[in-house]
């Protein structure tokens, strides 16, 4: 499909390519009516300005490429997010091209269109974590012809490209893990159940247990948002009333934590009374409760990854070949052979 250019917006307005350029870029002198006329037509041709191209003063602009996130926590010790920028921004600056960081809320959300706010950035491409699948910007994802690339987030279109592990067979083989060691009442803190990582990594614990012919206890499950308070307050409770779990698979590596101080409150000690399995890797997992055992991925690597799509799809070059992104399942302290 070809690009839409300023040319056909000014066309389709009525007007010349100037006043496109200027009601677009916010220039006060251009008619109200005229103005919003422009930004409608813009809009429905799905219309994000080219700035490969020259602009009115004659500037050569670089390709930019912005890391859109709907939430950026300072106290978030994870590093998740940190570990994509940093290889979206290897990438970017490898390719010679511009990088942005964007963080949005679900409010500004509702107030500005993400197409819009492309336009106003004068991004090309985008690489997208942390959405739920039912934000006004997944919805308006899905209708853009700009590149995309979702980290750990699986969604169809052709101008999305998901980057991720397989989180499926990651949860899958963590709860194995815990079953081939003889457990069998395996309970689960999973995080926000409108995330598409949360749907994957319940899939592969209950597929662990489909393997063996089980089915795990609905009663064992909890969804605690990826926050170590609410996995501390989950993990007590879930203790409290049921005595014979005598392990826990947590879907990120800080409901891991929160599961481990839940667990030592009790004065009970993780990986002796009672198995923990966390996910990602985080730097401070190693060195808490002994170690903690976990599906180890790599952000920096799945930034990279997301990154090089985006820029391939711009070049209108495949992404078919780009290899897969790998895990792996460390063995420490509190989840022992």
């Amino acid at each position: 499909m070809r690009r839409v250019n300023i040319r056909d917006v000014a066309k389709a307005a009525g007007v010349s390519v100037a006043t496109v350029s200027k009601a677009l870029n916010g220039y006060p002198d251009v008619n109200p009516e005229t103005r919003t006329r422009i930004q409608e037509v813009a809009n429905q041709l799905n219309y994000v300005a080219d700035t490969n191209a020259r602009n009115m003063g004659g500037k050569v602009e670089t390709t930019t490429i912005a890391l859109l996130v709907s939430d950026l926590r300072p106290e978030d010790p994870s590093g998740f997010v940190f570990g994509i920028l940093s290889g979206v921004h290897y990438i970017c600056k490898r390719r010679g091209c511009d990088f942005m960081l964007l963080v949005t809320s679900p409010q500004e959300q509702q107030e500005t269109p993400l197409l819009q706010l492309c336009r106003k950035k004068g991004v090309n491409g985008l690489v997208v974590t942390g959405f739920r699948l039912d934000s006004p910007y997944m919805v308006q994802m899905r209708q853009m012809d700009l590149p995309i690339a979702l980290v750990d987030m699986d969604e169809k279109g052709n101008n999305l490209y998901n980057v991720s592990v397989d989180n499926v067979e990651a949860a899958c083989r963590a709860t194995e893990f815990l079953l081939k060691k003889g457990h069998k009442n395996i309970a689960m803190l999973n995080g926000q159940p409108e995330a598409v990582v949360s749907r994957k990594r319940y899939e592969g614990y209950r597929l662990a247990f489909q393997k063996q012919g089980l089915a795990p206890n609905p009663d064992y499950l909890r969804s605690c948002d990826f926050d170590e308070g609410k996995a501390l307050q989950a993990t007590l409770e879930l203790l409290g009333r049921h005595p014979k779990i005598t392990a826990i698979f947590a879907a990120s590596d800080l409901m891991a934590i929160g599961a481990c101080r839940a667990i030592s409150q009790l004065g009970l000690i993780p990986g002796r009374d009672v198995d923990v399995i966390g996910f990602d890797d985080i730097p401070i997992a190693k060195y808490l409760f002994g170690g903690i055992t976990t599906v180890q991925q790599d952000p920096y690597q799945l930034g990279c990854m997301a990154g090089e799509a985006v820029c391939r799809m711009l070049q209108g070059k495949s992404t078919g070949e780009l290899p897969s992104v790998d895990f792996d399942l460390v063995i420490r302290k509190t989840a022992m052979p």
